[in-house]
This record gives structure tokens, sequence and C-alpha cells, in this order.
């Protein structure tokens, strides 16, 4: 910067002269008047200044009007995401038992020693002696059925024997004979009891006989004897116990137990009868009982499979002559 010193003069036009050299100095350091700003010389004392106020070339800058542009404020939806609880399921644990199933040992078959099976010819009448008749295995390994039966199936594809007489048919759920249309028929039998009256009789299911017991016959007025019929023919029992000899008993086969009962009748112990007698087949079992009909003979009895019950009524009886109470067994 350049220094300038300035005079106060008293001469005239000092004054104007002090001016222009303070503006002189202000342009040449590129100042103002510090008090009075630029000076205009042209108003004092009349005087013309043709100094250029500066060298420098003076350059316009364009004004640029940047435009404001408001961004619209956006105003984002908010989604509330709802929240589920799930509820917890309790799963059972279920303890599956462990099966220890038992080895099965198979034997072994020597299939050396089994004879061999030859095709025969269809035309050969006599079969190879080592071929294996299959049909007469099966044949010896079926055990007919016909106990107590002397007809229908024998359950081996044949018949029991001796079969039915003419103008009889067998009833195929005994296996006994019945006279054809409702008829009564004579059999003539080989053995048979002798003649007698007011005997007991019942049926043994199991075994497949009619059982008889006692009677007033002509062996004997107050008889004792047990016989069977198996549809064939009568046999006489030979037991080691038995009722004492009685006639008009009553007599029924309980099947649930399998045995016959027997009560009471006009025996040789007394004229009514008060014991009560089982038969298994075997032998006759009399019974202990805490309580009992009174005794009677020529009393009503059968067996009522559907309840298991020996079903008694009746009879000539201590009590009365025509008794009417029922009893049950």
């Amino acid at each position: 910067m350049r220094s300038m010193t300035l005079r106060r003069s008293t001469a005239p036009g000092a004054s104007s002269i002090l001016r222009v050299s303070a503006l002189l100095a202000s342009l040449s350091c590129g100042c103002s008047d510090p008090v009075a700003g630029p000076v205009d010389v042209s108003e004092r004392d009349g005087a013309t200044a043709d100094a250029p106020l500066s060298d420098a070339p003076t350059t316009d800058a364009p004004v640029i009007d940047a435009p404001v542009i408001d961004a619209p404020a956006t105003d984002a939806p908010t989604t509330d995401v709802p929240v589920i609880d799930a509820p917890v399921i309790d799963v059972p644990v279920i303890d599956v038992p462990v099966i220890d199933a038992p080895a099965i040992d198979t034997p072994a078959i020597d299939v050396t020693s089994l004879p061999d099976i030859v095709d025969a010819p269809a035309s050969a009448d006599v079969l190879p002696q080592d071929v294996v008749r299959i049909d007469a295995v099966a044949a010896d390994a079926c055990v007919a059925r016909c106990a107590g039966r002397v007809c229908g199936d024998d359950g081996c594809g044949g018949s029991c024997a001796p079969g039915c007489a003419a103008g009889q048919s067998c009833v195929a759920s005994t296996g006994l004979c019945s006279a054809t249309g409702s008829v009564w028929a004579r059999r003539s039998l080989a053995n048979s009891p002798t003649g007698r009256h007011s005997a007991a009789m019942a049926y043994d299911s199991a075994r497949g006989v009619v059982v008889l017991f006692g009677g007033n016959s002509t062996s004997a007025t107050y008889d004792a004897t047990t016989w069977e019929y198996d549809g064939t023919n009568w046999s006489r029992r030979s037991l080691p116990s038995a009722p004492t000899g009685r006639h008009d008993a009553s007599m029924a086969y309980d099947s649930a137990r399998r045995v016959v009962v027997l009560f009471g009748g006009n025996s040789t112990s007394a004229t009514y009868d008060a014991t009560t007698w089982e038969y298994d087949g075997t032998t006759w079992t009399r019974r202990a009982l805490p309580t009992s009909p009174t005794g009677r003979h020529s009393a009503a009895m059968a067996y009522d499979s559907a309840r298991n019950r020996v079903v008694l009524f009746g009879g000539n009886s201590t009590s009365a002559t025509y008794d009417a109470t029922t009893w049950e067994f």
C-alpha cells in the first residue's frame, strides 16, 4: 500500500486540494473515505477532475434466481401387523408296549424218509407199492361220531349203523330213528328190561342214551335196576351204588351238570320218599340237601335249559294227596 502525507493549507482552494488528495489515496488503496465516503470533487470550489476513478474493468456478475422447490411431505401409511398368540398344544406321549413274541421252533422234516409219490397212469388198475394214498390217510385220521346214534352222518362222510327200519326216518339232531308220519313203530330188540309200570325215565344228551330206573315190574314190586337204551339195544347197568327200589319216582336230565336227577317215589324205604339222587353214567350218588320238597310220588319233573333249573310240580305227597307246590333245583 502506498502512504500519503496530507498537509493542511490555509491557502485558497486548500480544502479542495486536500479532498482530492484523500480521494486519490482512497482510490489507490481501494478504500473509501472513512468519514464522508467517496468524494465528488466537482462539488467543491467548482473544480473539475478528469482523472479516472479506476483502471480495473468492471464485471457485472449475473444474478441467478434459483427456484426454491418445496418438496411435499409424504405421509407413509403405518401398517400395524397383528400379533397372533398361537395356542400351545400338549401332545400326549403314548407308551407302546413291546410284545415279545415267543420263538416257534419248527421241527425239521427229513425228506429222505418220505416215500416218493408216483403219478400212476390213468389206465392203471393197481397202484405201485410206494404210492401214498392221500384219501386213505384222511379216512384213517377221521373218527366216526356215532356214539348213541343209529343213523345219520357219522362226521366222516358215512352214516351211523345200523340205520332206520322201514317206516322210520332219522332225526339228524339226535341220530335216532323216528316213526315216519308221527306213528309209533315197534322195535324188535335183542335185549330189553322186564315188563313194568311207573318207572322213571330221562334222556342223557351228553352220552346219547335213554336212562330208565325202577318201576313196579314183574321182577319186583319196587324195582331197583338201571337200564340204558342207545337206540339199538337196552343194556342193564351194574353199578356200585343205586337208589332203593321204587316206582312213581320223578326224573330229569340236568344238561348243565350232565347228571340225571331223581326225586321221591314210592319206595321200599317210604311210601312218600323224599330223597334226591344223581346219576352221572358211572354210579348213583345220594345228595344231602339243606332243604327239599316233602316226600311224594307221581310228581312231574322237567329240566329248564334256559335257566339251568330242574322243576318239580305236584304229586301225591305227605302234605296233600293232590300236591300243588312248585320246586326248583
